[in-house]
């Protein structure tokens, strides 16, 4: 019989796969879920660095690709973003890093091409990497 660990594994890497059909976004978002359930597994157990650690790469990388949005409707976007941040406050890690990710998806998704979506895959794959060893 499996352990619970080892069917977390196969679902994993069955995700991936699945994503992966999708590109680089389906990579990203494949990430993004593995980054989640190692998040909240570490929270149980009392650390929720890996949330903060999240926010703060995400937030690196709004940052490198904020400067290749323009027009109405990013500024539009900024604005909003900066209304959620206001009334987000002092909320949980959680809370920030899926903001965090909402923003880091629409600065990928305006991009022409899809090295954004590479590079947001690449971020949020760093932070698990850190948090798995």
């Amino acid at each position: 019989m499996a352990s619970s660990a080892e069917n977390r594994r196969r679902h994993w890497a069955a995700r991936q796969q699945q994503n992966a059909a999708y590109g680089a976004k389906g990579v990203a978002v494949a990430w993004w879920e593995q980054a989640c359930h190692v998040a909240t597994e570490c929270a149980r157990g009392g650390d929720h660095s890996m949330w903060d650690d999240l926010v703060a790469a995400l937030t690196t990388f709004c940052a490198r690709h904020q400067a290749e949005a323009s027009g109405k409707r990013a500024q539009n976007r900024l604005r909003h973003w900066e209304e959620r941040m206001a009334a987000l406050g002092d909320a949980a890690p959680r809370a920030r890093a899926l903001a965090w990710w909402d923003r880091a998806r629409a600065l990928a998704g305006d991009q022409a091409d899809i090295e954004a979506w590479s590079d947001l895959a690449r971020t949020v794959q760093n932070v698990c990497r850190r948090h798995a060893a």
